[in-house]
C-alpha cells in the first residue's frame, strides 16, 4: 500500500510539472556601447554571444545586433594589434625575407 501512495503522488507531480506556460525570455541587452569596451569584456561578450552556436537562442543575453558589432569590434582590434605587432616584430611579417633579400639584390644606391 505504501508503494501506491508514492506511485501515486509522483504521477500527480509528473502530471501538473507537463502543464502550465513556458518561462518567458528576459529582454535582451544591447549595452554598453562597444567602442567604451576593454579587450576583455569584448571577448567576455563574445564568448556569451556564441556559448550556445546560435545567437537567436534565448539563453543569449545580448541582441544579435550587438553580438554582431561586438564581435566585428574585437576582431578589427585584434588586426590592429596584429599590424602593430608585425611593425615591432620584423620576423612576424611574413613577407620580410622576401623585402630583405629583393633590397640586397638591388643595384647599389637604388632603394625600393
Amino acid at each position: 500500500m505504501n508503494t501506491s501512495r508514492i506511485a501515486a503522488v509522483l504521477f500527480t507531480v509528473v502530471v501538473s510539472s507537463c502543464g502550465g506556460k513556458p518561462p518567458t525570455p528576459a529582454a535582451k541587452i544591447d549595452s554598453p556601447p562597444v567602442d567604451q569596451l576593454s579587450a576583455q569584456q569584448l571577448e567576455a561578450i563574445t564568448t556569451a554571444c556564441f556559448e550556445y552556436h546560435d545567437l537567436d537562442d534565448p539563453r543569449v543575453p545580448y541582441t544579435h545586433a550587438y553580438c554582431s558589432q561586438v564581435h566585428t569590434e574585437r576582431d578589427v582590434r585584434a588586426g590592429n594589434a596584429l599590424k602593430a605587432q608585425q611593425n615591432k616584430n620584423p620576423w612576424a611579417d611574413p613577407n620580410y625575407l622576401k623585402r630583405k633579400k629583393d633590397a640586397a639584390s638591388a643595384p647599389a644606391g637604388q632603394s625600393q
